[in-house]
């Protein structure tokens, strides 16, 4: 479909194509005006040179008073000199000579040699003595316009079909021409008649239309040029439009998507100037930061989102970029804090990109706030490290802050190791549901916590088994905790379902000493002594240590003796022996069952 700029580079094509149409045709026909201007003027002095030819002849002939010729048949002596004496004479040796005018000269020139030239010659008067100067009706206006004082007479007149160029002028009258025409009236000094050049024009007109064809030819050939032009040049600015307006929409377009992504991210976008200056502040930043957009625009970022902590850092770093044009976090995902319209700080994950116009930067920042991010990763590092049940921290966490206090004990200090274990805790989960063993163990994790202190170490280890690190206390110190701990299990009561249930709790306590024993060692030792108390009647706390070869013996011995029944049975080294059972009365014996 055509466009509007299209429709007018065809209107202006068209306008310039006839302007240059119409001045070439000015031109064309000034071109033609000139090459006739031209030929009249060249047949003009054509004319001239011809009739002054003529002129010169009639005046020698004048001037010379009396010119004889042979006399002939074909030249007889002429009638009408017939007053003039002496017009025939004889010479000496007999020959007969008859007087000759200089218009009959002229005149013979012509009807005899005017073949020559192609131009007819004659001498005319309004009263002329020959019949054959007799004027024809243009030659009688002329001698008219040349006896009322002009001194020439010229107009192109056609003769038997042909273009012939008159030219007269007058024949002024000498003291020789009264010879013949005495008695006439003739004054001397004053046109008595005129002499006259018929030229035919077919030659210079034929000239003419060379020169004309010639012109109109270039003329037509640089109008097919300016014609082709414009139109190629129309073709091309339509090409040219059309790829612009092509280009021009694909931008619009662009800036339209641009526009919606601006409008519609949920992250900000924030563009600010070489200056610190906020140019745009789509929707999400207004949320995220609290402003208005006419609040902010055209006032420094720094003074509005960066914390001022930061500022010093983000007005020097612009500064470098600017001067060095280097930068460390251009096109860079970063993570800072950011800090809303209330003053509160939060957690943002940041890209600058850097857009240079008309020599003039323009840096976009690309804020999102994280602190959902950063509560989800808290939780996810929570989860890793702590049991989902109770909220201790698991096994591996455990030991892992376990080991590091054995790296790094403290120079003096004493640490203890509690290894515990509820008593009858099948006895809970087995008659009411693991529902309730849960629910048990997150009542006493809640318990553990608010007897341990701030800096001791509580963990879950698995099932019903929990580990406790006190930190800066002598065995003695961690003995006193442990039997607080034994006297608040057994003070506490678990109701579940209309029942009430009473605990019990064995523990290990393994003292931590700086003699380079390892996790394993200590969680060993603190598991032998916690089953020790299991079997020395439950509910207590039993006291060990790595020299303690008594605890480890008994549970070796134990595990010795499981390691072996099982074998037995994988061996099938167990026998089973019967003896027959007789009754008292009857005498017969009972089937083995």
């Amino acid at each position: 479909m055509p466009t509007k700029d299209n429709i007018s580079i065809v209107n202006y094509s068209l306008a310039l194509g006839i302007l240059w149409s119409i001045s070439l045709s000015i031109i064309a026909i000034w071109t033609i005006s000139e090459e006739k201007k031209s030929t009249l003027n060249l047949a003009a002095a054509e004319a001239r040179a011809y009739l002054n030819k003529d002129q010169a002849l009639r005046l020698w002939a004048t001037e010379h008073g009396r010119i004889y010729i042979p006399a002939t048949d074909s030249y007889p002596a002429d009638p009408l000199l017939a007053h003039i004496p002496e017009r025939d004479i004889e010479t000496p040796s007999g020959i007969a000579l008859t007087l000759i005018n200089p218009a009959r000269i002229i005149r013979e020139l012509d009807k005899n040699y005017g073949h020559l030239y192609g131009v007819t010659g004659k001498v005319t008067s309004l009263a002329p003595l020959a019949q054959q100067n007799t004027p024809d009706e243009w030659e009688k206006q002329a001698l008219h316009r040349l006896m009322n004082g002009e001194k020439e007479a010229f107009e192109l007149t056609y003769i038997n079909g042909s273009e012939y160029l008159r030219l007269m002028q007058p024949l002024m009258t000498k003291p020789g021409c009264l010879l013949c025409h005495a008695g006439q009236g003739f004054e001397i000094g004053k046109p008595g008649g005129g002499i006259g050049i018929a030229l035919p024009m077919q030659p210079l007109r034929s000239q003419e239309t060379s020169a004309i064809v010639s012109k109109i030819s270039i003329l037509l050939l640089l109008w097919c040029l300016g014609i082709s032009s414009l139109i190629v040049g129309a073709w091309i600015i339509s090409r040219q439009i059309a790829v612009r307006q092509a280009m021009l929409q694909k931008l619009q377009r662009s800036e339209k998507r641009k526009s919606a992504i601006f409008e519609t991210a949920l992250d900000a976008i924030i563009t600010i100037n070489r200056e610190d200056r906020i140019l745009e502040f789509n929707p999400a930043a207004q949320k995220i930061f609290g402003y208005a957009r006419n609040e902010v625009i055209g006032k420094k970022m720094a003074e509005l989102i960066v914390p001022k902590s930061l500022r010093h850092q983000h007005y020097e770093g612009l500064q470098r970029h600017l001067i060095t044009n280097q930068a460390t976090i251009t096109d860079t995902r970063i993570e800072t804090t950011a800090m809303r319209s209330d003053g509160s700080e939060f957690p943002i994950e940041l890209t600058i990109t850097r857009l240079d116009e008309e020599d003039s930067p323009l840096f976009t920042a690309y804020l999102r706030d994280i602190t959902l991010n950063r509560q989800m990763e808290k939780q996810l590092l929570h989860q890793a490290s702590h049991d989902y049940l109770t909220g201790l921290l698991n096994r591996h966490s455990f030991e892992q802050s376990l080991q590091r206090l054995l790296d790094n004990p403290g120079p003096g200090s004493q640490h203890c190791l509690m290894y515990m274990d509820l008593d009858r805790f099948k006895l809970i989960n087995d008659s009411c549901g693991h529902a309730a063993g849960d629910e048990l163990l997150r009542q006493l994790a809640v318990l553990l916590s608010d007897e341990t202190g701030p800096d001791d170490i509580l963990g879950r280890l698995g099932g019903d088994e929990f580990g406790l690190v006190i930190k800066n206390q002598t065995p003695e110190q961690a003995l006193q905790i442990g039997r607080k701990l034994l006297e608040d299990i057994q003070d506490f009561r678990f109701y579940w379902e209309n029942k009430i249930f009473s605990l019990g709790m064995s523990i290990g306590l393994v003292n931590i000493t700086d003699t380079g024993q390892s996790l394993t060692d200590l969680l060993r030792l603190a598991d032998a002594a916690c089953y020790r108390a299991k079997e020395e009647g439950r509910n207590r706390i039993i006291v060990t240590n790595q020299f303690d070869g008594d605890i480890l013996q008994y549970r070796h011995g134990e595990i010795n003796w499981i390691n072996s029944i099982e074998s037995a049975f994988d061996q099938n080294r167990f026998l089973l022996y019967q003896q027959p059972i007789f009754p008292v009365e009857g005498g017969m014996a009972a089937k083995p069952m």
